[in-house]
């Protein structure tokens, strides 16, 4: 079954597993996000893989990496996020892992549970994002003050479990 997590819920997830760190490289936050994924049964997308292959994706378009498995250790959380929050959203299905630019395949109204005022939360928690870090895309930002954000704009251990789905049981 396909799914879709939201732009600004993957910069959440990243900042959350990065301990507002964003100078740490995506290779670390990946290692975090998979720790996660493996000790709590639960995966992003619809196999563990998945969210390391969306960053394959997203290195591969905005980057210009050419090779799969080019080294994640040498690009920072920092370099990424403006180039995320370019995106609608993420959609994960059978074919792989893609990077949504709007919602045009995917309509939240349309949803069964469509809740207007979480997606109005959420549309302005990535408004917030874009004006606190675009200016740091190139230098780096004390953790503590990202932690600060993240407690402004409600990004706690919770945003792992509800962009997360149950993995196969044993």
């Amino acid at each position: 079954m396909p799914a879709t997590i939201l732009s600004q819920d993957i910069v959440a997830i990243c900042l959350f597993h990065a301990d507002g760190n964003i100078d740490l490289s995506l290779e670390n936050i990946l290692f975090h996000v998979e720790t996660y994924q493996e000790g709590h049964n639960r995966h992003f997308g619809i196999s563990r893989g998945d969210f390391r292959g969306l960053f394959y994706r997203l290195i591969f378009m905005e980057l210009g990496m050419k090779k799969f498995g080019d080294d994640l250790n040498d690009i920072r959380l920092r370099g990424v996020i403006s180039k995320i929050l370019t995106y609608h959203s993420a959609y994960f299905n059978d074919e792989g892992e893609h990077w949504i630019k709007d919602d045009v395949r995917w309509h939240e109204e349309d949803r069964s549970g469509y809740n207007v005022e979480a997606y109005q939360e959420k549309t302005q928690r990535k408004e917030d994002m874009h004006i606190f870090f675009q200016p740091h895309e190139l230098r780096a930002l004390n953790p503590i003050v990202v932690k600060e954000f993240m407690k402004k704009t409600q990004i706690t251990d919770s945003i792992s479990y509800h962009c997360s789905r149950p993995g196969e049981s044993s």
